[in-house]
C-alpha cells in the first residue's frame, strides 16, 4: 500500500527531529497509524476502498476520493465548512502517535532530547493537543462534507472523532 505521508512531509507545526534511526522509527510507526486514522475517518470498508484507490505516490485516483484528499471550502447553511484536505488529517494523527513513542521534547521551538540523569522528558503537552486537535477538526470537515454528499459516499460509516483536553 502506498503512503498518505512520507517522513518529508513533516516539517512546520509537525516538525519531526531528524536523526540516524528516524527513518526507521518513523515507518514503524506510520504503517499502523496512517491505516487506522482512514479507517476511524471513513468506516472500515470506506476507508478500505480509499486506500485501495491510492496511486503509487498516495494520493487517489477517483473524484469522489480526491474530493476527500484535497483541501475545499463550503458553505453549509450558516457555517463554512473547511478543510485542508485528507493528507493534513492524516499527518496530524501520525504525528501525534509517533511523537508520544519518541523520548524528544516537541514544543514551539522545535524538538529536542532532554539530557539529565535526575530529570523527566518535559513534552510541550498543550503544543501537542492543539495539533492533535486540529487535526481532528480536518477530519471532522471531511466527515461532514461526506455527509452532505452523502449519495457519493453510501459505504461511509466513520467513527466520531474526539478532541484531546488536557484536564
Amino acid at each position: 500500500m502506498p503512503n498518505i505521508v512520507e517522513l518529508i512531509d513533516f516539517t512546520g507545526e509537525y516538525q519531526i527531529a531528524y536523526g540516524t534511526f528516524t527513518e526507521a522509527k518513523f515507518d514503524v510507526i506510520r504503517d499502523p497509524s496512517e491505516k487506522s486514522a482512514v479507517y476511524q475517518l471513513l468506516g472500515a470498508t470506506l476507508g478500505a476502498l480509499f486506500l485501495a484507490d491510492l496511486d503509487a505516490n498516495g494520493v487517489p485516483v477517483s473524484a469522489r476520493f480526491t474530493a476527500l484528499y484535497n483541501a475545499f471550502a463550503y458553505d453549509d447553511g450558516c457555517k463554512i465548512v473547511e478543510s485542508k484536505g485528507m493528507k493534513d488529517y492524516v499527518k496530524g494523527i501520525v504525528w501525534i502517535d509517533y511523537v508520544k513513542q519518541n523520548p524528544i521534547n516537541v514544543g514551539t521551538a522545535g524538538n529536542t532530547l532532554a539530557k539529565s540523569e535526575n530529570a523527566d522528558n518535559a513534552n510541550d503537552i498543550i503544543w501537542q493537543i492543539r495539533v492533535y486537535n486540529n487535526s481532528i477538526s480536518q477530519g471532522r470537515a471531511i466527515q461532514m462534507y461526506i455527509v452532505d454528499n452523502s449519495s457519493n459516499y453510501t459505504e461511509f460509516n466513520g467513527q466520531q472523532l474526539k478532541y484531546m483536553s488536557y484536564v
